[in-house]
């Protein structure tokens, strides 16, 4: 919000002397006291595939650079008002490791952003695993739970494409699931 125009005004009023002095009882110290609360930021759910597949190249790039890119130009273009998650998965186990079908993790929880520190977790992240991409979306809901029915949530995913855990999972119905809550905007 802009200030300037107001406190000029009351400058002006305060020191520009009457036509008719006149002698004004006056109570208090004298001192204005402002103010201001800044409207929160938008809130962002962020859900990136760090999958193995994620590891192809399209026009000589991989797919996770061009992911990992636009998050990030995303992320650098936000108010520092806002709230940004960010859940990822297929990052920590490869494909042929016990555990890989369940590979999704909260990285950054709900929180004001830190765009330094996003930025810094978002340059650490590795594709090499499965697509547990419903549960990811299963976990999206749990994290948010009654959060978006107080403020609106946008729920952004960033992925290649299908399920490829055991035993399988329907990611439309997880994100189906998802859109129950209220004030949920979903983008994929």
């Amino acid at each position: 919000p802009r200030l300037a125009t107001s406190f000029a005004l009351l400058f002006l009023t305060r020191s520009t002397p009457s036509l008719k002095p006149r002698e004004l009882k006056r109570g208090g110290s004298g001192i204005l006291r402002t103010g201001i609360v800044l409207p929160r930021g938008s809130r962002y759910y962020l859900i990136l595939d760090a999958s193995g597949s994620m590891t192809a190249e399209m026009d000589g790039k991989t797919k996770w650079q061009i992911a990992r890119d636009a998050v990030a130009r995303l992320v650098e273009d936000l108010p520092d008002t806002s709230e940004v998650a960010l859940r990822v998965y297929g990052h920590r186990k490869r494909a042929i490791e016990e555990g890989a079908s369940d590979d999704t993790a909260l990285e950054i929880p709900l929180r004001r952003l830190v765009k330094k520190d996003f930025l810094a977790k978002l340059e650490s992240l590795r594709p090499r695993g499965k697509t547990p991409l419903a549960r990811s979306l299963l976990e999206a809901k749990r994290d948010l739970g009654g959060a978006a029915a107080s403020d609106p949530v946008t729920v952004i995913l960033l992925t290649d494409g299908g399920e490829d855990t055991l035993p399988r999972q329907d990611p439309v119905r997880a994100a189906a699931t998802l859109g129950e809550l209220k004030g949920i905007r979903f983008h994929v």
